[in-house]
């Protein structure tokens, strides 16, 4: 993985919208919602696997060249 792509991820990760996550069939609760915006980095890092590659799948669609 490249510097920008690297950079680009974390700024999608600030960016990602309730309705991508629920999409992706991941369930969060309001006060999940807003402790994943408050802290995306913390929250991934966490979270269980299957949940943090349901955020990845967000990252790495948006995440083009």
């Amino acid at each position: 993985m490249t510097f920008e792509k690297f950079h680009n991820a974390l700024r999608i990760m600030r960016s990602i919208d309730y309705h991508e996550i629920i999409e992706t069939g991941l369930s969060m609760s309001d006060s999940e919602w807003h402790r994943f915006m408050g802290n995306p980095y913390e929250w991934f890092i966490f979270a269980a696997t299957n949940d943090a590659k349901r955020i990845w799948a967000i990252v790495e669609r948006r995440n083009v060249s």
